[in-house]
């Protein structure tokens, strides 16, 4: 069998990856790469600046996806409690719901990092993040980032980016919303998010966001940082 030596897309130097990477840096000039098949492929970075003056504890990286949806189906299911009143009592009927907006641009932010647990870890950043993204400027990614904390490439996010939206839009919507769409994917681009050490937790430096550190697969920050 063959073995295919991967090559930085940048300067040529050979990739020093395990067969299970998804993600590799390379150690001559830093370019960051995804593993995709027997291919490496160059990644686009970029860093959200931390508020003047703030210390950067711990960088974790996140997918920036952005693409275009517009929804196939939507079925709207009001919520329904123990209190509801019966179907025979007179009821005034409720304010019609605000049209939903979500044939647009999307962008949702990603965790590439493991977590021990998606759902209450991993998703809830992103959610969290994303709900709050403004779009803002960003900056070079930081030389020093802790590169093997990344472990899911841009295929991976793609497959999150739909759970996300849907989470996203039933957060804001007063209905349960029950959502098909086909994105038409844009671009991903791996984004490095500045936390500083708060207790057992990361902060996000910019809208105070929290995860557990020991939620986070090889945190590498320092126990009494």
């Amino acid at each position: 069998m063959r073995l295919e030596i991967l090559r930085c897309r940048a300067c040529g130097a050979p990739l020093k990856a395990d067969p299970a990477d998804a993600m590799a840096r390379c150690g001559h000039c830093r370019a960051g790469h995804q593993i995709i098949g027997s291919s490496a492929v160059a990644v686009s970075e970029a860093a959200v600046a931390p508020p003047a003056a703030a210390a950067v504890d711990q960088w974790l990286p996140l997918w920036l996806v952005e693409f275009q949806v517009a929804a196939a189906d939507i079925e709207r299911l009001p919520p329904r409690s123990v209190f509801q009143p019966h179907p025979d009592e007179s009821v005034p009927p409720p304010d019609p719901p605000a049209p939903l907006a979500l044939d647009q641009r999307q962008a949702l932010l990603v965790p590439a990092f493991g977590t021990t647990n998606f759902v209450n870890y991993s998703s809830n950043l992103g959610l969290e993040l994303s709900g709050r993204w403004d779009g803002r400027d960003l900056s070079p990614a930081p030389r020093d980032a802790p590169w093997p904390l990344c472990r899911y490439g841009s295929l991976d996010a793609r497959g999150m980016a739909p759970v996300l939206l849907r989470l996203l839009v039933n957060k804001r919507e007063r209905d349960v919303i029950g959502l098909e769409f086909e994105p038409v994917w844009i671009r991903e681009r791996l984004i490095w998010w500045p936390f500083a050490v708060d207790g057992d937790c990361l902060r996000d430096l910019l809208f105070g966001v929290r995860v557990l550190r020991s939620a986070i697969a090889s945190d590498p920050t320092p126990a009494d940082a």
